[in-house]
């Protein structure tokens, strides 16, 4: 059983003066510190800035907390942190939440122009995630793929074998005026994917999804932090497997029109393809099923 002392888990950049602090117990910063170095790999940067120099190692010993090495100036580290500091900040954060739930539904109410809407509506996820992350709970940060599903007939298709699965949907690219612009077929290729989920909920039950209180939200591709998901798969190998620890897998979500897609995997590579529905299906199941 890790330690439960409270540590806080700093994430700095290149860039002066740019701090992101989560304040949770032990276990699940080390998921989530797990979960940034994994993608920190040089290969794909995470929405941190400067963190792209980041390597994995073992932490070093250190009278604060635990300090993992890294190339440049990144950094990633645990800071032991008082209870009375994680309370009160909880508490700020709670008190945030109710401010930007408040500041939304006045933006509906005395409805706001497009983009005040959307800004009141990206500042209520962010304070969701925000909590979240502060009591270590999952919750849905957006996840850049270059593209986002179409809103009105994204028309996702999947082909799946026991050794790979393929998802192709309608996308756009979002435009500097915050437009979408036709973008041709979104194509997702999972590797090593463990488990997969497609159907329900649709659009306009979205709302009841354990997710979309705390940062999941329609039409976008997300990733889960502290996924309950990734956790019961991993104590579920455990009662047959106990000294062994499953790979690093990670939670997506995709949300489309009148379904959603969720699966576990190790990673995901998307690209784009102007070709027709017919010709994206014929590939897919080529490369799925072989032939």
């Amino acid at each position: 059983m890790p330690n439960p002392i409270n540590l806080e888990l700093v994430i700095g950049g290149s860039k002066e003066g740019t701090e992101y602090r989560f304040i949770g117990d032990e276990a699940s910063l080390r998921q989530l510190a797990q979960d940034i170095l994994n993608r920190l790999d040089g290969k794909e940067p995470g929405p941190w800035p400067g963190t792209a120099s980041m390597i994995s190692c073992e932490p070093v010993a250190h009278e604060s907390g635990l300090i993992f090495k890294s190339k440049g100036n990144a950094f990633l580290s645990f800071q032991k942190s008082s209870s009375t500091d994680k309370d009160q900040q909880i508490s700020d954060l709670e008190q945030q939440l109710a401010q930007a739930r408040r500041h939304t539904e006045k933006a509906q109410l005395e409805r706001f122009s497009w983009k005040e809407l959307t800004a009141a509506f990206e500042a209520l996820a962010s304070a969701q995630r925000a909590l979240a992350a502060a009591k270590g709970m999952p919750y849905a940060v957006p996840y850049d793929i270059g593209f986002k599903p179409e809103a009105a007939v994204p028309d996702p298709i999947i082909f799946q074998s026991e050794d790979a699965i393929m998802l192709a949907f309608c996308a756009v690219k979002e435009m500097p005026d915050g437009m979408r612009a036709d973008a041709g077929f979104g194509i997702i290729d999972f590797k090593g994917c463990m488990a997969t989920k497609f159907g329900y909920p649709n659009d306009e039950a979205l709302p009841g999804h354990p997710l979309y209180e705390w940062g999941l939200s329609a039409y976008d591709v997300f990733e889960v932090i502290n996924s309950k998901w990734v956790k019961e798969m991993a104590e579920q190998n455990k009662v047959v497997f106990p000294e062994h620890t499953m790979s690093p897998r990670r939670h997506f979500i995709f949300t489309f029109h009148d379904t959603t897609f969720e699966c576990v995997t190790r990673e995901l590579h998307a690209s784009l393809s102007t070709k027709s529905y017919p010709e994206i299906s014929e590939e897919l199941r080529r490369r799925v099923m072989g032939g």
